[in-house]
């Protein structure tokens, strides 16, 4: 330890030797700038008398520069006045041909206006087309007005056709009905039998039972025609009064055909007087242009007179100082000159000061200088002698470093150790961990489990041996035969639904479903989804309806009234049969009112009563027919 403080000793000795020469060495570069500062000093002192002599010619320079420069600014004033007088000259000319440009432009415009025009048979011509225009238009609002009556005529006139061809297919269905009748009722003369208003066999019970629905028949038949004639005379006249509407237009087309060709030979027409109205206004506006133009010329030529003459007497005036003008700006350029020697002037004394300054700062350093030699001489033998004490220190470090070798063996050692330790805290920590979330899981699936087995018992109870699925079979039987016949009184027999619970997959399992197929006589069971829009209308209102009168009856209440809007995927056979079926559906209950909403005039023209919306300016309106 005592040799490594001689050690540090000696060293910092070694550096503060090194400052110390450092010192020395910026201290003697100092003397070397100081003595520069003398020397550039000398310099300016030695130009003395050269500069005095300088600075009173450049005083001399300046009294005969302000005896001049009254005259010179004058000369200066009249210059730039002759400038502006000639830039002034110079525009006023430049304005003069330009407006002699314009003059010769308008005028060759006018010239090219004024050609011969035939006036009177432009404006005559116009008068005309102005006139069979207005015929035109109001022809037009009369081909409108007659487009819309007949088009109104149009529909009432296929009001009444449907209403006849209803009529004659209601009437074939009659008529068909009382053949038939009679066609059963013939057996009766043929049959054989002895007392044939008493008979009892199934044979012929058709056949009187026939015997007895002839009579009504005939007055069905006749009631019917009776009631339609009604409704179609009601059509007939809406329609009469359509034709006399149309009639009253008083729509030409021969007439309207006239005007228009009248109307196209002379469309030029207004833009001809446009065109003539507009020159005539292009040459008022021109003339006028020239006029103008003309007297701006005059003006401008006495202005370009007066100013030459102004140019003159500016010019005149500014000669007679020119001389002192050149005299003064020769003085303005040596008072230039001269000017950098006031400048040396003002160094005279600051180089004086310099100098003193410089001289009395050399003497300092070179005091300083001998002061460091001493200094470092003094700890130059200090680190000599510590150098003495530091002998032997090799050994010692390499000693030390043995020792320091062996203490770091060990730490490592120790920090193994430690390591191995926390690696093993770690891990116990971890399984008490793991125990508690195996604890937990455990405790989860006893939950898990007892939840699957309530929803196991759900599953049971809404299959196929569940008490939902076991009340749809015990309805489905009584609402397929409650549909098929309201289907059967509206197809007379020829149609059926039928409902399917199970659907057996690809993979051979049956799959719990509701599926509707049609049966139609003489045709293969289809899906409800396959069919046309009119066996959709009948077996989609039949199982409605059973669906409905199962409801009503297990609820005691009686059927009165049925609202239904027009299904709207139907074609022609789908209004009929959509017709049908809610005729059908009258006659199976017989106190039920019926009210159908439709857009469509033929299935308006099937029943008898009618009740139509009308938008008015006032609001909606009820008409009841």
């Amino acid at each position: 330890t005592n040799q490594q403080e001689a050690a540090e000793r000696r060293k910092k000795l070694l550096t503060e030797i090194n400052t110390l020469r450092t010192k020395k060495t910026a201290t003697e570069q100092n003397v070397l700038s100081q003595k520069n500062i003398v020397a550039s000093a000398d310099l300016v002192l030695n130009d003395r008398q050269e500069i005095e002599t300088k600075v009173a010619e450049y005083n001399v320079q300046i009294e005969k520069e302000k005896e001049l420069a009254t005259e010179a600014a004058l000369y200066s004033s009249k210059q730039a006045e002759a400038y502006e007088v000639t830039k002034q000259l110079a525009e006023e000319e430049l304005k003069l041909d330009e407006l002699n440009k314009q003059l010769a432009s308008e005028e060759q415009k006018k010239t090219a206006l004024e050609s011969p025009v035939n006036e009177d048979v432009i404006r005559q011509r116009c008068a005309e087309y102005e006139k069979y225009s207005g015929l035109e238009k109001e022809m037009k609002d009369l081909q409108t007005k007659y487009m819309a009556a007949k088009t109104d005529r149009d529909h009432k006139a296929y009001a009444v056709d449907s209403k006849k061809s209803y009529i004659n297919q209601e009437v074939q269905k009659l008529e068909s009905k009382k053949a038939d009748l009679i066609r059963r009722t013939e057996l009766l003369q043929n049959s054989g039998c002895p007392d044939i208003g008493n008979a009892k066999c199934r044979f012929l019970s058709d056949a009187l039972e026939a015997k007895e629905q002839l009579p009504a028949i005939d007055e069905e038949i006749s009631a019917f025609k009776s009631a339609q004639e009604i409704l179609l005379e009601k059509l007939i006249a809406v329609l009469k009064k359509a034709d006399e509407a149309v009639d009253k237009v008083g729509f030409d087309e021969e007439l309207l055909h006239e005007y228009s060709l009248r109307v196209m030979e002379l469309s030029d027409a207004p833009e001809q007087l446009r065109k003539m109205t507009e020159r005539e206004h292009q040459i008022s506006l021109i003339s006028a242009s020239i006029e103008h133009i003309q007297s701006n010329i005059s003006e401008c030529e006495k202005t370009v007179s007066t100013v030459k003459l102004k140019v003159a007497d500016v010019e005149r005036e500014r000669d007679k100082y020119e001389k002192s003008f050149a005299e003064h700006n020769s003085v303005k350029e040596s008072i230039i000159g001269l000017k950098p020697w006031l400048e040396k002037e003002k160094q005279l004394p600051v180089a004086e000061e310099r100098k003193n300054t410089a001289t009395q700062r050399i003497t300092e350093l070179s005091a300083e200088i001998e002061t460091l030699d001493k200094d470092i001489a003094t700890k130059t033998m200090d680190a000599e002698a510590e150098k003495l004490a530091i002998n032997g220190i090799a050994d010692l470090e390499v000693t030390v470093a043995g020792l320091d070798m062996d203490i770091n063996a060990l730490n490592e050692r120790i920090r193994e150790y430690q390591m191995l330790i926390g690696a093993y805290s770690q891990r116990a920590e971890q399984i008490s961990k793991l125990k508690q979330e195996i604890a937990a899981l455990q405790k989860q699936q006893v939950e898990y489990a007892k939840e699957t087995s309530d929803y196991d018992a759900l599953k049971l109870a809404f299959s196929q041996s569940g008490v939902p699925h076991q009340i749809i079979r015990s309805i489905i039987p009584q609402l397929t035969a409650t549909a098929n016949s309201i289907l059967g009184q509206m197809t007379g027999g020829k149609m059926g639904v039928e409902f399917k619970l199970e659907r057996v997959q690809k993979n051979g399992k049956e799959k719990v479903s509701l599926d509707i197929f049609i049966e139609e006589y003489g045709k293969a069971v289809l899906p409800y989804l396959s069919k046309s829009g009119g066996e959709k209308v009948k077996s989609s209102l039949s199982v409605i309806l059973a669906l409905a009168e199962i409801k009503s009856s297990s609820a005691g209440i009686q059927l009165g009234m049925l609202f239904i809007d027009e299904p709207p995927f139907l074609d022609g056979d789908g209004i009929q049969a959509y017709c049908d079926a809610l005729e059908t559906i009258q006659s199976r209950y017989q106190n039920i009112k019926i009210m159908a909403i439709t857009h469509d005039p033929t299935m308006k023209a099937r029943f008898p009563q009618n009740l139509d919306v009308v938008k008015t300016e006032n609001g909606s309106k009820v008409i009841y027919q």
